[in-house]
């Protein structure tokens, strides 16, 4: 196409830029809110309102989890272990039955959204050209 091509070029990389910006500015933002949230019930409520929570009690409840996590790499190992073992702390079955596999399959999308872009950047690097069907496939399935 050419020329006529090169306005639209120039546009998604300005588009791109852009983006990229606003996602840097995020990513400067978000431990500030994260800090933030964590910090509002204690600091409206007191600190009697986190319920006798202790973090270092709670990693030694679920080390076994933990180990093996960090042993095999994997959450996916853990996960029927980690609900049976937070019902017994005294977590609801319901509470659990939502909160951990929501968590979870999060954690999946996030691989997902990830890996394929990954594995574009050592093509990039050692200048190999991927074609953009070819990035398309690898996006929306296996490679």
């Amino acid at each position: 196409m050419g020329e006529r091509a090169q306005l639209f070029v120039t546009s998604v990389e300005s588009a791109a830029a852009a983006l990229s910006r606003i996602v840097a500015v995020v990513m400067w933002l978000a431990p500030v809110g994260a800090f933030g949230a964590m910090a509002f019930t204690p600091g409206k409520f007191g600190w009697h309102s986190l319920a006798g929570f202790i973090i270092l009690r709670l990693v030694r409840c679920l080390r076994t989890e933990l180990i093996t996590v960090i042993g095999t790499s994997s959450s996916e190992s853990v996960l029927a272990p980690l609900i049976e073992r937070l019902e017994k702390l005294g977590c609801s079955r319901a509470m659990v039955g939502v909160v951990v596999p929501t968590v979870y399959s999060f954690n999946l999308d996030g691989t997902w959204i990830y890996l394929p872009r990954a594995a574009l950047f050592p093509a990039q690097a050692l200048d190999v050209p991927v074609p953009l069907s070819r990035q398309l496939r690898c996006s929306s399935s296996r490679c």
